[in-house]
């Protein structure tokens, strides 16, 4: 639980999540240097200076010191900037080159989904009952539009998506394995100011069908 391990970090501090990258390969994360104490000493995106990979979740010590320091950064980049100045470990990187202290707090199950390969090996660990996760049965949730159906073909017109195969089969393979599937969707709440009823006249049964 992020919030909850986020909770126990030091007032003031910020945090990353990270996890211990074993196979060999090229470096596909940011990667940072813990200190004797667990704390962040450099971070480097795509740069293997350590096996201690990053998340991607992250604890900042308030929303307020966040915000300034994305826009600071935001600010530096210009058109002979390399890409690599809009990741959000330049902004830590930023904080811990002011004195801000940033912990590392290991993650010891972790799986990630990036490319169809580790999809395809995280199935497979599924299916056999040894994917690097604490929980047996996961709570998996997936967007309805965009993911497992297209957005319609004519505008507004719900009726005119097409499914999209191959997640859709993701999702029976996940809920052959015992796991449980959460469908969500957004569909007509901006159009309706958030109103539910008025949604569900609209659109719900285009949507349940």
């Amino acid at each position: 639980n992020v919030l909850d391990a986020f909770r126990k970090v030091k007032d003031g501090y910020g945090a990353s999540f990270y996890f211990v990258q074993d196979e060999e390969g090229p470096a596909t994360y940011s990667y940072i240097s813990l200190n004797r104490r667990g704390l962040i000493t450099d971070v480097r995106e795509k740069v293997l200076i350590s096996r201690l990979a990053n998340t991607g979740a992250y604890g900042f010590p308030s929303a307020r010191k966040m915000l300034d320091t994305c826009e600071h950064v935001l600010d530096g980049v210009n058109q002979d900037s390399p890409l690599g100045t809009l990741y959000l470990s330049n902004a830590i990187r930023t904080l811990i080159s002011e004195g801000v202290d940033f912990m590392g707090v290991h993650v010891p199950s972790f799986a990630c989904l990036a490319s169809q390969q580790q999809l395809d090996d995280f199935l497979y660990h599924v299916k056999e009952g040894t994917a690097p996760l604490i929980a047996k049965r996961i709570r998996f949730c997936f967007d309805l539009d965009n993911t497992l159906v297209t957005l319609p073909k004519v505008p507004g017109d719900y009726t005119s998506v097409e499914p999209i195969p191959r997640n859709i089969e993701l999702v029976r393979q996940l809920h052959a394995a015992g796991h449980h599937i959460i469908i969500q969707t957004s569909r007509g709440m901006q159009d309706h100011a958030g109103n539910l009823g008025q949604v569900m006249r609209d659109v719900g049964r285009s949507t349940f069908n």
